[in-house]
């Protein structure tokens, strides 16, 4: 059910007064009784009340509050690129600042999008080191972006896409080039601040370990990987971070990789429908649980609350908690989900159908928010550019409005906007898609 006003969450401040969606704002903040939701929603930061109270549950209540009535207001405002950018189908999306945003796109390309959603927003494309392995046929291009425990390493694609980049952040200087697959490079995770693991299309796990910064290594080097293991019976491909326990993560399509530094393991999720526990000190495979028949397992995410998995198939949702075992399905909205986004008790679901739900995962039922179009619960994805070549004339109807894929969520600094990229569905046709909601 939709919420209303009457269902606004009342917070008490530490001076007494409550909190509700009566009174106005002002420019120093929340005073008297005023509304939390709308006081962070317009762009504001946490009410000074609060910093000065020094109360983090209570900051912790006011992120979780945030994250449930953002759907409530998203509009959609595409983002579009000049025909010089050529940009194919947008994989990985990573916010720096509020006015930069990291892409990667299939035909791999490093994109720093600057000022987006604004009439003087441009693009600067990033170089991509260079790899000394043979480049493979098939292209695959930049599927994640791993920021380091520190903020200040970042692994991504580069020249080779079964190898992997190691940036500074955030001027995303080339450090060095991380080789070990012999197919595609999906997602990676740190381990720690020196110590990086990474799933392959090969079916492997490798994970390598770097000199501590300011050592005498200059780039450009290349570092083979000092573990590679054959992990599942098909690709591991997707990494998801468990923020709350100083984890990291990131997304893609077929399989999912995700380190808990705060018990010392990490997980991998296959299309062999097995998610499996790893020890990360010893690189040792330590549990194994099935997860039900589908097709299509494309994406994960990790809970912090409740410690769950969410994996995301062709036509469901699998909440999976590890430690009980116990195992929620939930029929999805989305029709084959390609990307899930985890932000407190909310979840965002990137449907290859070009929509995009919201699940509250503590009552496991999908927000029924009024959309533009009169929809409930489900936003569609816009137009985007589709590039009308000899593939799209000869197979397909040109009456046919094609759906974007959403392949990558990232909400900015602020948690006000969310980003979604993607591109046209088909795997043949090209053409990109980009949006602020």
């Amino acid at each position: 059910m939709a919420m209303g006003e009457d269902d606004e969450d009342v917070v008490v401040l530490p001076s007494g007064g409550p909190l509700s969606s009566e009174n106005e704002l002002n420019d120093s903040g929340p005073t008297g009784s005023v509304s939390l939701t709308r006081w962070v929603l317009a762009g504001n930061e946490t009410p000074p009340q609060f910093n000065r109270f020094h109360c983090p549950s209570m900051v912790k209540s006011i992120t979780q509050l945030v994250a449930q009535r953002r759907p409530y207001c998203l509009v959609e405002r595409e983002v579009f690129f000049t025909h010089e950018d050529a940009l194919d189908k947008i994989f990985a999306s990573h916010w720096i600042t509020p006015d930069q945003l990291l892409l990667g796109t299939k035909n791999n390309k490093l994109v720093l999008l600057l000022h987006p959603g604004r009439a003087d927003a441009r693009t600067t494309f990033i170089p991509l080191p260079a790899s000394r392995s043979k480049l493979p046929v098939e292209p695959s291009g930049i599927h994640f972006f791993q920021l380091s425990p520190s903020g200040r390493l970042m692994a991504t694609g580069t020249t080779n896409p079964n190898d992997i980049g190691i940036f500074l952040y955030p001027e995303m200087t080339p450090l060095a080039v991380l080789e070990g697959f012999s197919d595609w490079a999906f997602d990676g995770v740190w381990l720690d601040e020196c110590t990086l693991a990474a799933a392959g299309r090969d079916h492997s796990l490798a994970v390598w370990r770097l000199p501590p910064e300011g050592t005498s290594d200059t780039f450009p080097f290349f570092r083979p990987a000092v573990h590679n293991l054959q992990a599942h019976r098909n690709k591991v491909r997707e990494i998801k971070l468990d923020r709350g326990a100083s984890c990291c993560a990131l997304p893609d399509l077929d399989c999912c990789f995700l380190c808990c530094a705060d018990d010392g393991k990490f997980a991998t999720m296959g299309p062999d429908r097995q998610i499996k526990i790893w020890d990360s000190g010893t690189i040792s495979e330590v549990a194994v649980w099935g997860i039900p028949e589908d097709r299509d397992y494309t994406s994960m995410a990790f809970e912090d609350e409740t410690h769950r998995f969410i994996i995301g198939s062709h036509t469901h949702l699998c909440l999976v908690d590890h430690r009980a075992p116990m195992t929620t399905i939930i029929r999805s909205r989305s029709f084959g989900i390609r990307s899930l986004l985890a932000e407190g008790h909310i979840l965002s679901i990137g449907g290859g159908d070009g929509t995009l739900s919201f699940l509250d995962t503590r009552t496991e039922r999908f927000l029924e928010v009024t959309t533009p179009t009169g929809a409930r619960g489900l936003f569609t994805a816009g137009r985007g550019s589709l590039v009308r070549d000899d593939t799209w004339q000869m197979y397909f109807d040109p009456s046919w409005q094609v759906p974007n894929s959403l392949y990558t969520m990232a909400y900015d600094p602020s948690g006000r906007l969310l980003f979604t990229g993607g591109g046209p569905y088909p795997c043949g046709l090209k053409g990109v898609y980009a949006a602020l909601w």
